[in-house]
């Protein structure tokens, strides 16, 4: 299930027919809005919905406004974004940011997950980064009325920890109904803001998945509870996989519509975070684990996903880790018996296999011969020496 795209004049409608409050929810999920033709239709919709809300809710239409256009900027039109500078006052959402820096920043939403015994919510959650600024975050000043102390703290401890790292600094602005409301309980907040955190600074921003859980002090991960209820807002909220720390729940075909995958690290975590897309989980979690360890890698290196070997992120872990596998005279043996059978396969993928063979350039092969002479020959005359051409995207050598 997926939730529909709306719009301002649709809200318009329902808004003459005494039915807004109905369509509230649309308000928190910005990246579905649909802008107006023009700036005067922008500017009518606005004026006349403001003043059907009631005060505690006249946050909700310039939050999502700001929300929609800075996480998705290329497709608001100018003269959208000029009126929102002239008309949206930043702090009168609680942001100490003036337009003209938060536009020179990177934004992005990320979903968050609520649960209690009978029901999950879906809410959004405007995720900002300014690189080179002081490693710390920034909230809306109604942020503490509307987390308790254990989620403020997870927050806390998640920042902290990307901090560590050098990161820049963030600014968050949770896409909720109610601003003076307590919402946040718990410490499932904690992986979720630190993960956005890592996209942000890493430049890419994850669409289908929804992360809950977590984070201690020193980097572990806590439990995330409510995972049946989460999975199913997620699920009617359009998103496909629910990631999460290794649990001890059930999963049943009845209580999960969308594919959970639960991760035993904060590095299997952004591992996943950064490379998923819908329904290649499990194969992301099986890459996780061979570049994790040479044992593994060597045995199942030709066994990678087409995903996997299409990042850079990863290619450059796995040369490094090919490095260590060509130590071992056992391991070095046993990942060129698997490679040269996948070189002199037609049937495996000619991108691929130059993915796997990257590592193995002259140099390198020369290099390797001091200590490992039969593999380096192997890798000179089996990888690098054979002729191959690419039919239809198939090795023939």
């Amino acid at each position: 299930m997926s939730c529909p795209n709306w719009s301002l004049e649709e809200l318009n409608v329902w808004r003459l027919y005494g039915r807004l409050d109905e369509r509230i929810r649309d308000l928190l999920r910005p990246h579905q809005m649909s802008w107006p033709s023009d700036e005067l239709e922008l500017a009518a919709s606005f004026s006349s919905l403001q003043r059907s809300f009631q005060h505690q809710r006249r946050h909700l239409l310039p939050q999502s406004l700001v929300a929609a256009a800075l996480s998705r900027p290329h497709q608001v039109p100018d003269w959208a974004f000029q009126w929102l500078r002239s008309q949206v006052d930043l702090g009168s959402l609680g942001l100490s940011l003036s337009w003209e820096i938060a536009c020179s920043m990177k934004w992005m939403l990320f979903p968050t997950a609520l649960a209690d015994e009978s029901r999950g919510l879906i809410y959004r959650v405007l995720a900002g980064y300014k690189e080179g600024a002081p490693a710390e975050a920034g909230f809306p000043t109604w942020w503490p009325k509307t987390a308790d102390e254990e989620a403020l703290k997870s927050v806390r401890i998640a920042m902290n920890l990307l901090g560590l790292h050098g990161e820049g600094g963030f600014h968050f602005l949770p896409i909720i109904p109610f601003t003076a409301k307590r919402l946040f309980h718990g410490t499932s907040l904690g992986l979720p803001f630190y993960l956005a955190g890592y996209g942000l600074c890493r430049g890419f921003a994850p669409e289908g998945i929804l992360a809950t859980g977590g984070i201690g002090e020193d980097g572990s991960l806590l439990l995330a509870g409510g995972l049946p209820m989460k999975a199913a807002a997620a699920s009617g909220d359009g998103l496909k996989a629910l990631l999460c720390p290794l649990s001890s729940e059930t999963k049943t075909a009845q209580s999960e519509p969308v594919e959970r995958i639960e991760v035993e690290s904060l590095q299997e975590a952004c591992f996943i975070w950064e490379l998923y897309k819908p329904g290649e989980g499990n194969d992301l979690q099986s890459d996780f684990k061979s570049m994790a360890d040479t044992s593994r890698l060597a045995a199942n290196a030709h066994l990678l996903s087409k995903r996997s070997l299409s990042s850079g992120i990863v290619a450059e872990e796995y040369s490094k880790k090919v490095e260590a596998v060509l130590e071992d005279r056992d391991l070095a043996r046993q990942l060129l018996d698997n490679l040269e059978r996948m070189a002199d396969s037609p049937e495996y993928p000619a991108r691929e296999m130059d993915a796997l063979l990257a590592p193995f350039s002259p140099e390198r092969a020369r290099s390797l011969a001091a200590g490992n002479p039969v593999a380096a020959f192997r890798a000179f005359i089996n990888l690098l020496l054979t002729p191959r051409v690419v039919c239809d995207n198939r090795i023939m050598t």
